[in-house]
């Protein structure tokens, strides 16, 4: 089974927890810091049951979608600038 979920931008850059919709309910997933739009997570045992043999279930993989904030306030685009600095 494959979804794709939107994080936030800082959610990508400094790492965290988001929640996963599935089949049996949601679940907390840990990004990494640093991930990149396109990463894919795979959530073990969260996805379809098997035809063959119904008590084992298949994976979940996650696609990582990264929402870039469209509005920034003066003093919110200036920390980014000073970001981008100190990033080299």
């Amino acid at each position: 089974m494959y979804t794709t979920v939107s994080i936030p931008y800082f959610t990508a850059v400094l790492g965290g927890e988001i929640r996963v919709p599935t089949l049996y309910g949601d679940v907390t997933c840990n990004v990494r810091e640093g991930t990149q739009s396109g990463s894919k997570i795979r959530l073990k045992g969260k996805g379809i049951v098997s035809m063959k043999n119904p008590s084992v279930h298949g994976d979940q993989y996650v696609t990582i979608q990264i929402q870039v904030p469209r509005h920034l306030s003066p003093e919110a685009k200036q920390k980014l600038k000073e970001f981008k600095m100190a990033c080299g």
